[in-house]
């Protein structure tokens, strides 16, 4: 996530091109670093054992969401739903796939999910929008961005304050002349 932020930050500063091609570059060659020595990276085990039960999580998640595309199982039942799909006990269940998509298709089905598209979108467009010309519209933005990463990995997007917070700094220099 900081590097993502790091990644905004250099693309809201210098040309966003170089930047995007450099990070490109780096994740190329980070992919390619995993697939020569995965056993040195601890890539070598089980998918879920190498993610520390999350692959589980989400590939759980996205079944359920494929069980009921549309409209879901309704806001906070993944805990329920997991458990009841898993045959899992209380303990090995969790309230989210800790993938804010995944989590979102699952309680709210391909509606909620273009919901939650729409809302950042339309944070990133706010936040982004002319924040190169504006060191803390761009320190804001970045910001935001990684807390979008780490939710795709490991987050509660939606519920985390500081979302909500830096979302309504943001709108409010959004409205200041740089």
């Amino acid at each position: 996530s900081l590097l993502v932020a790091l990644a905004v930050l250099a693309a809201l500063r210098w040309r966003a091109r170089p930047v995007l091609y450099a990070v490109g570059a780096a994740a190329l060659v980070a992919v390619l670093v995993v697939l020569a020595a995965p056993s040195q990276l601890g890539f070598d085990r089980d998918a879920n054992d190498t993610t520390s039960g999350r692959f589980r999580l989400v590939k759980g998640g996205v079944e359920l969401a494929a069980e009921r595309p549309v409209q879901g199982f309704g806001s906070g039942t993944f805990r329920r739903e997991y458990r009841r799909q898993e045959k899992a006990s209380d303990q090995r269940a969790t309230a989210a796939s800790h993938t804010i998509p995944v989590t979102v298709g699952a309680e709210q089905g391909l509606v909620g999910l273009a919901v939650y598209l729409a809302l950042l979108a339309f944070a990133l467009a706010l936040l982004l929008r002319r924040a190169g010309l504006s060191p803390a519209r761009a320190g804001i933005a970045a910001a935001f961005v990684a807390i979008v990463a780490h939710s795709l990995m490991y987050a509660a997007f939606l519920e985390d304050p500081l979302t909500w917070t830096l979302l309504g700094a943001g709108a409010a220099l959004a409205g200041e002349d740089p």
